[in-house]
């Protein structure tokens, strides 16, 4: 298995990503073809090119902020272009990239193309419960959903439940403000209808402070409000970590407790670390693509690394084709 990752266009340079890459190919055992300026990607290797590892060469990067375009769209040269070309001739089972997010996507979607039956693509990634993780979708690849669109994530939200949880039988919510019915506004009701005609195991509306109970499997949401979630989710995640450092400080012995509880604290801030998981996985492109955080440290992008083979070990993109053609038939 080999797996192709743009090293340019992340906030936290291409030495963290690289560093991260080898590091998830070592532990995963899988071949690397690394996607960026040679120059600067054999001088941050100092020439030791381990033999499972490649180089593509790219000298044009996506900048962050850089506003989505046909141009942009058209243009094959850039890391992410190329890295995703990579995917389409089969040359790799899988890309990752955390550069720009929004270029990503409709990229992958262009070139890549879309599954059949699927309307548009959504981003899900794994949250932390108690004993292991959800999954949440959409976080941001369409904004604009309708209902149909969430019975189709639904869908696919289902089979990511079965990849990366090894859940037989995913229970499914729909995130709303109430548990009723008729709680929320038209999208809502309108989804909630489909999907509890569509699927035996939809367990009805949850409502935000149940997406981390660990009561339901798959969290179903459209791109707006998922990605909202998201960043108030990274943003409380900080503000724990914070918190509990501050915390040692205004007792006495502090320093100590803080020694003696370090074990305790760095398991916890691994549970809750998006790090941890490396990114979320784009569904409904013809292809396996992992997009991690812009800000994603080594260890995130060795995470997105296992996340991208064992997407690819489970026929991950057979089975939602799979998974959407029994949905269109009922």
């Amino acid at each position: 298995m080999k797996i192709a990752v743009d090293v340019m266009g992340s906030d936290k340079g291409i030495e963290q990503i690289i560093e991260g890459a080898l590091l998830g190919a070592k532990q995963e055992d899988v071949g690397l073809i690394l996607v960026g300026d040679k120059k600067k990607i054999n001088s941050t290797l100092k020439g030791h090119l381990p033999p499972e590892v490649t180089v593509e060469g790219s000298n044009k990067t996506i900048p962050m902020g850089e506003k989505i375009s046909l141009g942009l769209l058209r243009g094959k040269e850039t890391s992410v272009s190329v890295a995703l070309k990579l995917v389409k001739e089969k040359k790799v089972d899988a890309v990752v990239s955390a550069g720009n997010t929004a270029a990503f996507i409709g990229l992958a979607v262009k070139q890549l193309g879309i599954l059949p039956g699927i309307d548009r693509p959504a981003i899900a990634i794994l949250v932390p419960v108690p004993d292991g993780a959800s999954i949440l979708l959409d976080v941001g690849a369409t904004v604009d959903a309708t209902a149909h669109n969430l019975l189709q994530y639904a869908a696919m939200g289902n089979v990511c439940s079965q990849v990366f949880l090894r859940k037989k039988n995913p229970t499914i919510g729909l995130l709303n403000i109430g548990e009723e019915k008729t709680k929320g506004n038209n999208l809502t009701r309108e989804a909630y209808h489909l999907l509890s005609s569509s699927f035996t195991n939809f367990k009805g509306n949850i409502e935000g402070q149940e997406i981390f109970s660990g009561e339901i499997d798959v969290i179903v949401t459209d791109g707006f409000v998922g990605n909202v979630v998201l960043k108030a989710c990274e943003g409380i995640t900080d503000l724990i970590r914070k918190m509990v450092k501050n915390s040692f400080s205004f007792y006495p012995l502090g320093r100590l407790k803080a020694i003696l509880n370090r074990n305790l604290l760095q398991t916890l801030k691994k549970k809750v670390d998006y790090a941890e998981y490396g990114g979320g996985i784009l569904l409904g492109a013809n292809g396996i693509c992992i997009i991690s955080h812009g800000r994603s440290p080594a260890s995130a992008i060795a995470s997105a690394i296992k996340l991208g083979k064992e997407a690819a070990s489970f026929d991950t993109i057979q089975r939602l084709a799979k998974a959407i053609k029994k949905l269109e038939e009922k």
